[in-house]
């Protein structure tokens, strides 16, 4: 799974942040959570959310632990992702009732 991710991340020096925004503000959390989740730092987690900042393979994974997804939806096109947010995000509600 790591050389995987190394290779998504080669290919694609950032990841998009808005779904990193979309899905830790559909859970209502702050950037400062988010952060001690995943075991970095308010900031960076904004720089990431913004596109500032690329994505190590461990940032990666640690990210797809906490949202449980699968590390494609955080590279797939813009139009696939706001439709793999949707069903998340329906997802999430149907198990949160």
């Amino acid at each position: 799974m790591k050389k995987k991710i190394k290779q998504i991340c080669a290919a694609n020096k950032k990841v998009p942040g808005f779904m990193i925004k979309r899905l830790r503000q559909q859970k209502q959390w702050t950037q400062e959570f988010l952060a001690e989740k995943v075991g970095t730092t308010a900031a960076t987690i904004s720089r990431l959310e913004r596109g500032l900042q690329g994505y190590d393979s461990t940032t990666i994974q640690s990210l797809i632990a906490v949202f449980e997804i699968p590390a494609c939806l955080l590279f797939a096109s813009s139009e696939k992702q706001e439709k793999a947010i949707r069903t998340i995000l329906d997802l999430i509600e149907i198990f949160e009732s």
